[in-house]
């Protein structure tokens, strides 16, 4: 069962993986938390698509996850640079959830579960209903995209 992260074979997977990753990573390094091997530090190394972290401490080890947690809450759901477009398929996603049953968004709302919900639409936690979760899923694939766009294209500039 996953309880957050990204799913394993989930087909945003590999967007989400992508898209901030990267980001994390240059983070945790940036903070200096995390183990070292003499002068290099290996906070967080990598195989494939899995994430390990090395920290000398609990606390070190917290800091990461807190790390970890923040940039991809905070890119998906709280960037006022991307609010137009989260703005615009959120309302998608909660019309495509009010074609079945008009309470289900709301709840997942009140629950603070959006990002599960875009994370992955088919938790447990969410009950989505499988005649519109490959919808969801497309609508989400598509505003993870559209948003990575965006912020490529303002940091570039």
């Amino acid at each position: 069962m996953v309880l957050q992260g990204i799913q394993q074979g989930a087909k945003l997977s590999t967007t989400l993986y992508k898209c901030y990753n990267n980001v994390i990573l240059d983070s945790i390094l940036k903070s200096g938390l995390g183990a070292r091997i003499g002068d290099i530090q290996v906070p967080a190394p990598t195989c494939a698509d899995d994430i390990a972290v090395l920290a000398n401490s609990t606390a070190d080890a917290q800091g990461i996850l807190d790390i970890e947690n923040e940039d991809l809450e905070h890119f998906i759901l709280r960037c006022k640079e991307l609010e137009q477009i989260r703005s615009k398929y959120c309302s998608k996603i909660e019309q495509t959830m009010n074609e079945i049953d008009t309470s289900t968004y709301k709840k997942i709302i009140q629950q603070g579960n959006l990002l599960q919900l875009i994370m992955d639409c088919t938790s447990k936690d969410i009950n989505c209903y499988s005649t519109v979760y490959e919808n969801i899923e497309t609508l989400a694939r598509n505003m993870c995209y559209e948003m990575h766009m965006l912020r490529t294209k303002r940091t570039k500039t």
